[in-house]
């Protein structure tokens, strides 16, 4: 998704954001968390289609697992796109998924990632402790709603982000009517 554009205008970011919220709640709603949200695992078709593609790590909520602690070191393919808790080795819920849509979804429309930092660990230090960068520092001509979405999923604690992915949806949704 990344390779090709650098940032996007904010409907467009809105819509490609909201097909990956569609099929996060469809996952969701099926018991199973992606864990590795991040543009590479996006693909928009030249037909305007978004998929996302790579459920290799993603787990089934409904079973029980080993937590994994991924301290910047070891992760899927580095810090930069997983939440707080994830980084912390706590297991990943529906929520985990919402704050990597949050990052990619910030990439999408400032062109940089809000967590951004010279190694794994340094950015796994600031994703757990320091706050997003307002968008507004980022790019201009984002909407208030849009800010206050992106804020949103990208709430530490992850019960200050959107209580579930349809909540998410329905946001994104009334956004771009």
């Amino acid at each position: 998704l990344m390779k090709v554009v650098k940032k996007l205008p904010p409907l467009t970011a809105a819509a490609i954001a909201l097909e990956i919220a569609r099929a996060l709640e469809h996952a969701h709603r099926h018991g199973v968390v992606h864990r590795d949200v991040q543009p590479k695992n996006v693909m928009v078709s030249r037909r305007g289609h978004v998929k996302l593609l790579n459920f290799s790590v993603a787990v089934d909520g409904r079973l029980q697992t080993a937590p994994e602690l991924l301290d910047g070191a070891s992760s899927f393919g580095g810090p930069l796109y997983l939440s707080p808790e994830q980084i912390l080795g706590e297991p990943a819920d529906p929520r985990s998924d919402l704050f990597s849509l949050g990052v990619v979804l910030y990439e999408l429309l400032a062109g940089v990632r809000p967590f951004d930092s010279p190694d794994d660990r340094t950015a796994a230090q600031r994703i757990r402790h320091d706050p997003a960068p307002p968008l507004t520092r980022a790019v201009s001509g984002v909407p208030a709603t849009l800010e206050r979405a992106v804020q949103r999923c990208l709430e530490k604690m992850p019960s200050d982000r959107f209580a579930n992915t349809e909540e998410l949806v329905l946001t994104l949704e009334r956004f771009l009517r």
